[in-house]
């Protein structure tokens, strides 16, 4: 079972690999961008908004970084059949 999905990962279409890769990429900027307001408020503590602001900011980012590969996924599978 693994290696099929091994193998249904190495063989998406490459259109579909572009827009993940791009998904992949605009969630690691916000994802660094959370992390700056993390390390903002860690070395100036002056309002909770900064922690609750880049947490959520990171939340965010993790999510659609999964997302985009799920879905990614998901289409490939349905463009197949």
């Amino acid at each position: 079972m693994v290696h099929k999905f091994i193998e249904n990962v190495k063989n998406i279409d490459k259109k579909i690999v572009k827009v993940i890769i791009l998904g992949l990429k605009v969630s690691s900027i916000i994802c660094l961008f959370s992390i700056f307001i993390l390390a903002l408020y860690h070395f100036n503590p002056i309002s909770h908004i900064f922690y609750e602001s880049g947490l959520k900011l990171f939340q965010a980012s993790v999510t659609y970084a999964i997302c985009f590969f799920c879905f990614g996924f998901f289409v490939d599978i349905l463009r197949r059949q």
